[in-house]
């Protein structure tokens, strides 16, 4: 698979068809697709929360720590991207970590579309388990990059295009049973 960066919004503002072929062009390496999405939104918190506690008196030298003390930065930045990251498991960003409502939409978009893809990508799995097995076993191994149509033509004794056929009908029909449990969405940004 070819690593894309990924922006927000991107996945969200695509029609339901074109959402579901996007899934299924990334059916291989979907796992690791939405892990990337969901680090790289950790990383954008991370720099949105490191620019806005940055001090407002414009020194942004080297500051040495005089006092006595323990503290430890880089077991409070691992601390703080955990919190950041806790925000996917529990659907929620708060308040308190973003205050500017522009950021915390962004976020808040970010954590629902990362949702909406592993929801969307278990309706799409569940409907290819679903499918007559002579068609999943044509099927599955074409979505999962393992075989190509010239392969497939070639276990079936047919022609390529004769395959590329008999995939496209099994991709379209797939398309026509997923499409109603997918719905539109319109990102709203604040203002």
């Amino acid at each position: 698979m070819e690593t894309k960066h990924i922006f927000i919004g991107d996945y969200i503002n695509k029609n339901p068809k074109e959402r579901i072929y996007h899934l299924m062009d990334n059916y291989k390496d979907f796992g690791k697709y939405r892990d990337h999405y969901k680090d790289n939104v950790v990383d954008l918190m991370v720099a949105m929360r490191e620019y806005n506690i940055r001090p407002s008196d414009e020194d942004l030298g080297i500051r040495v720590q005089t006092s006595g003390g323990t503290s430890n930065i880089t077991a409070s930045k691992a601390l703080e991207r955990i919190a950041l990251e806790n925000c996917f498991e529990k659907m929620r960003v708060p308040k308190e970590m973003f205050p500017d409502p522009y950021e915390l939409g962004l976020i808040s978009t970010a954590v629902y579309e990362w949702d909406l893809m592993g929801k969307e990508y278990q309706i799409l799995s569940g409907f290819i388990k679903l499918m007559k097995p002579d068609e999943k076993n044509l099927f599955l191994p074409y979505i999962k990059r393992e075989k190509r149509v010239a392969d497939i033509a070639a276990e079936l004794c047919v022609e390529w295009e004769s395959a590329n056929k008999k995939v496209y009908r099994i991709r379209k029909a797939l398309l026509k049973e997923v499409l109603p449990w997918f719905n539109e969405y319109k990102i709203i940004t604040p203002a």
